[in-house]
């Protein structure tokens, strides 16, 4: 198998010189979340409540790696599509636990799925990335669904960007076109904050804080909790 990937990349680079679109090439990437990740939801006049995360992002790079583009100086511009998306925490208590939201499942907003792009700046061996996951929250204990209910609402709005620059050598793009995504080793951390919309009943104007580190894997890793929130 590995060997076929070595020709499918020769023939990509060589038939790839003379046009792009002969060069594209399409890669899987998963990131899953690694070492400590955590949420954290401050509504006005409440302390912080968090939990921490599990989870991951599949995603598909679109990217050209011809010859002309992998001689290009500024870098070779690859789409970032982002394919599923699921995040999942524990139970947080809310109002001194008279309500809990259960498994907290961070799903992928499939109106507004997001995506982005990824500048390979091969000759400087490092890669900016600018990806947007438009994502929604929401809990699986019955009194928390009651509760977004009451408010008009299925979930609450999360959206997050992630804008990083990471190391990036022609030899990690080469272990991303042939191991299908796991052999790239990029990691992508992101200190999130943002604001629920204040027209939200119970939840207008909260802060939500996240930090998240992402890591290219073979698959993202199955955990109860993501079970939790996988609708039947």
């Amino acid at each position: 198998m590995q060997i076929k990937n070595y020709v499918r990349l020769g023939f990509v680079i060589l038939f790839g010189a003379g046009s792009s679109a002969c060069g594209s090439i399409d890669i899987p990437l998963d990131l899953a979340l690694v070492g400590d990740n955590s949420i954290t939801i401050t509504a006005p006049d409440t302390p912080p409540l968090g939990t921490t995360l599990v989870g991951g992002v599949e995603t598909t790079i679109s990217v050209d790696i011809g010859l002309f583009s992998l001689l290009n100086p500024n870098g070779i511009v690859a789409g970032i599509a982002v394919d599923d998306l699921l995040i999942a925490g524990e139970n947080i208590p809310i109002l001194g636990g008279i309500v809990n939201t259960g498994t907290l499942c961070i799903e992928q907003n499939l109106e507004n799925p997001g995506g982005g792009f990824a500048l390979l700046k091969i000759f400087q061996s490092e890669a900016d990335f600018s990806l947007a996951l438009n994502t929604t929250i929401r809990g699986t204990d019955p009194g928390f669904i009651a509760l977004l209910e009451l408010s008009g609402i299925d979930s609450l709005p999360f959206d997050t960007a992630v804008e990083t620059t990471v190391p990036l050598t022609l030899v990690d793009l080469l272990g991303l076109v042939l191991g299908g995504g796991g052999g790239g080793g990029l990691e992508l951390s992101q200190d999130i904050s943002t604001t629920l919309p204040a027209d939200i009943p119970f939840f207008g104007g909260a802060m939500v804080d996240a930090s998240l580190t992402l890591a290219t894997v073979d698959s993202i890793p199955a955990d109860p909790l993501l079970a939790d929130c996988v609708l039947p």
